[in-house]
């Protein structure tokens, strides 16, 4: 089971990753990421993730305890994106993933199949 924590770094960045190992001294991370808010649709904010080290192949790093201001448990919402964003594997919550092919049924004009006269 991943244990996916944020850590707010003292250089003020909040990194995201899932511990795989931890030490004494020392966490360390299966593919962390950088998250932080950018202006989404219409200019309202939204999540954004991105690679922690962009330009490698290696996506474990560690992190020194001694740099690290907090660590905490994050949101079910953000634990599913991340998982989303690295194809871990993810238990969508019903109601909310229900929802949300009704709403991309009602954009493209479609009806749900239970809905449909035959």
């Amino acid at each position: 089971m991943a244990d996916i924590k944020l850590f707010h770094i003292l250089n003020g960045e909040d990194i995201l990753g899932d511990i795989i190992e931890e030490s004494n001294d020392i966490y360390t991370l299966k593919n962390p990421c950088l998250i932080g808010l950018a202006a989404g649709e219409n200019g309202a904010p939204q999540l954004s993730l991105q690679h922690l080290v962009l330009f490698s192949k290696q996506d474990v790093v560690e992190i020194n305890k001694s740099h690290v201001v907090y660590a905490v448990t994050v949101d079910k919402q953000i634990e599913t994106q991340y998982n989303q964003m690295f194809g871990n594997i993810i238990t969508p919550d019903s109601k909310i993933y229900y929802d949300k092919i009704l709403h991309a049924l009602h954009k493209t004009g479609q009806q749900h199949p239970r809905n449909r006269i035959q």
